[in-house]
């Protein structure tokens, strides 16, 4: 695990997200998630769409029960069964999915936005929830 990583990972579990590693965390939270839940599905070197993810939480993020994430370039295997509930969405896409219980609601694409333009993304997809 690269320096890079560790310090997102500890920026985000700071945050209070929990980061799933393995297959087995993705099947054992997501099977039993209740209430809103906001996964963020990034790189360990998405600094942006992790600082303006956590800037539109702690602006909005009150119906925000579960905070996840999962690197895809370092957690492979837990990406790809994160897939498995996004049937939807290409497993080349970065972003933030969000589910209410256990059921897909909505993905946000993030591309190349500052951290300002994810923060609105997120925010206008917290307030509709």
């Amino acid at each position: 695990m690269s320096e890079v990583s560790k310090t997102q990972r500890t920026f985000l579990q700071s945050h209070g997200f929990t980061t799933l590693q393995t297959s087995n965390e993705v099947e054992n939270i997501m099977s039993n998630l209740s209430g809103f839940t906001l996964l963020i599905i990034s790189s360990y070197k998405s600094s942006i769409i992790h600082e303006g993810v956590v800037k539109a939480i702690s602006e909005n993020g009150g119906s925000i029960n579960n905070l996840l994430s999962v690197f895809v370039d370092e957690d492979k295997a837990a990406a790809s069964k994160i897939f498995e509930y996004l049937p939807s969405v290409p497993r080349t896409f970065l972003g933030v999915a969000f589910f209410k219980n256990t059921e897909y609601v909505e993905f946000v694409r993030l591309l190349s936005e500052d951290v300002q333009g994810v923060s609105v993304k997120v925010t206008s997809t917290i307030q509709q929830l």
